[in-house]
């Protein structure tokens, strides 16, 4: 036997209600931020560099001055995808590589699609 339909109203009211009881400790991580001087560096340095460079992860970050707190290799991948994300508007693609010890940065280029 089904159970009984319920109205938009009763759904909606249910769930406000399970909204309001599953509160979550802390909050997700703060977007990656990066100062216009380091962000300038970088690009320079990819530029006289021939638009590609791959440095330990630890002067990344050191250099990024992110918070040591993205030092994990294991997460590096993930850290990586949200610095391509941030980096995206200025042209620079950022990977992870050797299990999150390395990064690369890469200044994206348009692509040619074969057609």
């Amino acid at each position: 036997m089904l159970p009984e339909p319920r109205s938009v109203e009763e759904l909606v009211q249910e769930g406000i209600e399970v909204a309001r009881k599953t509160q979550l400790k802390g909050r997700r991580r703060e977007d990656l931020y990066i100062a216009p001087g380091p962000l300038e560096a970088l690009k320079e340095v990819l530029k006289r560099q021939g638009g590609q460079i791959t440095w330990p992860l630890e002067y990344a970050i050191s250099f990024l001055n992110l918070s040591p707190s993205y030092l994990n290799p294991s997460k590096s991948p993930l850290m990586a995808s949200s610095l391509s994300r941030r980096l995206t508007s200025q042209g620079i693609r950022v990977g992870a590589r050797e299990k999150g010890k390395f990064l690369v940065f890469t200044f994206r280029t348009d692509r040619k699609h074969k057609g």
